[in-house]
């Protein structure tokens, strides 16, 4: 387990300026979202529930990644100190984002490594399911057609509870990313649309 000192190192040396309290404030931040974010997900993740439920398996299976939602985010030290920084700039709207810079280095890093980490360990992510997909050069549609019903669901509940938060509608984000990043089948477009469709 890192002390709150070795978080500030790591953090310290993604952003411009390298300022304690900046630092400190972005840790802060990112924990509360990530906690709420989750929490966002497990609710819409009780009404998907209720949409899956005539499928007991696929219930079970759904039920256990809902609860399991973004642990890394939360248990990987490491990961946190890392991945912060960026969640930050991308989703806190509260002037946070203004105090500080990403390094070059660091976006490199992001594309390349900690953001491929996360999806290769989460199966939400449809990045997960393209066998081209890893460290390195990556670029999108990434071929989700192998992504199973649970974790398109899963990733359904993401997107609603990122929507919630940021004031977007997950059908819009779907309708975007379905013809621009991911590659999904019919069924699984269909699954897809009709479960936003109950549970937004």
């Amino acid at each position: 387990m890192m002390k709150i000192g070795d978080y500030i190192d790591i953090v310290a040396q993604e952003i411009e300026p390298a300022d304690e309290e900046i630092v400190k404030d972005i840790l802060r931040w990112y924990l509360d979202r990530t906690r709420s974010h989750i929490r966002g997900v497990q609710e819409f993740g009780r009404k998907a529930l209720r949409f899956v439920k005539d499928d007991r398996v696929l219930a079970d299976r759904l039920e256990i990644l809902i609860e399991n939602h973004d642990i890394d985010k939360l248990e990987d030290d490491e990961f946190i100190a890392h991945y912060a920084p960026y969640i930050v700039k991308r989703y806190c709207n509260d002037g946070l984002q203004d105090r500080f810079e990403l390094k070059d280095d660091y976006k490199k890093k992001w594309d390349e490594e900690y953001v491929v980490q996360h999806c290769l360990k989460n199966g939400h992510h449809p990045e997960c399911w393209d066998s081209s997909y890893g460290y390195g050069e990556n670029h999108p549609p990434y071929d989700a057609t192998r992504m199973p019903e649970e974790y398109l669901a899963e990733m359904v509940c993401d997107w609603c509870a990122v929507g919630l938060e940021q004031g977007n509608s997950a059908m819009d984000w779907f309708n975007k990313v379905s013809r621009e990043r991911f590659v999904f089948t019919e069924f699984q477009k269909n699954f897809i649309r009709h479960l936003i469709e109950a549970i937004e």
